[in-house]
């Protein structure tokens, strides 16, 4: 799973964000597990990319929560959803448990 050090760097932030960092992802970390319905112990190395993606996509859109785009004076930005680039790609590791 990916390090907050590394998001930290990634993002060009400074320690004082390790605390938000650290729980973006675990967040996107939670939200990997569920989509693709696997326990914590079923991580995937690749899904450590996929995870460094959600986590960035969710901390550059704080406090923006549920805004497609927004724009201020001549600076305008237009925000991705998860659907577009993430999501596809954890399609094929989904997990199918059996009853």
């Amino acid at each position: 799973m990916i390090d907050v050090e590394v998001l930290r760097n990634m993002l060009g932030v400074s320690e004082a964000d390790d605390g938000i960092l650290g729980k973006v992802a675990d967040e996107a970390r939670d939200l990997i597990l569920a989509y693709t319905n696997r326990k914590e112990d079923e991580w995937i190395p690749i899904f450590d990319g996929i995870q460094s993606l959600v986590a960035r996509k969710v901390f550059n859109q704080l406090g923006a929560e549920g805004l497609r785009s927004k724009a201020e004076g001549a600076v305008s930005a237009a925000f991705d959803s998860l659907e577009g680039d993430v999501l596809p790609a954890l399609n094929m590791f989904r997990a199918v448990r059996a009853l």
